[in-house]
């Protein structure tokens, strides 16, 4: 519920702003505004991780490979916020920022403390770097 608000909110205050722009309606909701496939390429920002009560907190940087890859409709950038849990080795989305070419800010979400969902990413997978990446921060020990 409270994320459907967020959005609802986002889209609220764009619409109270004028139009929407293309890129910001492409993600109805922080699931699909999370993805990350292959067409893209992600920047861990170690300058963002932070302990935040029993979570490290840090950020990731989601852009396209290249420009032909990005469609005309999808953002140039995202930021997404991450919580992990070190060790019960669990991360979890906790808001996504999307830019447009200009790097203005067009639409953001976010999860309510306490509203995250929590999973253990694949051993072989970016997420799980990103994590130990955060987990060994000297503000983790």
């Amino acid at each position: 519920m409270q994320r459907r608000l967020s959005a609802a909110f986002a889209a609220g205050v764009l619409a109270a702003l004028g139009a929407a722009p293309a890129c910001a309606q492409s993600y109805p909701d922080i699931e699909s505004a999370a993805l990350i496939t292959d067409r893209h390429v992600t920047r861990f920002d170690r300058e963002t991780v932070s302990r935040q009560g029993n979570f490290m907190v840090f950020t990731v940087n989601v852009a396209w490979k290249g420009p032909d890859e990005r469609p005309e409709s999808e953002p140039s950038l995202r930021v997404m916020k991450y919580l992990t849990k070190c060790d019960a080795q669990e991360l979890a989305v906790a808001s996504v920022a999307v830019f447009d070419k200009q790097r203005a800010l067009v639409k953001s979400f976010g999860i309510a403390p306490g509203g995250w969902d929590f999973e253990k990413p694949a051993r072989d997978s970016e997420a799980f770097d990103w994590m130990k990446r955060a987990c060994s921060h000297p503000l983790a020990w």
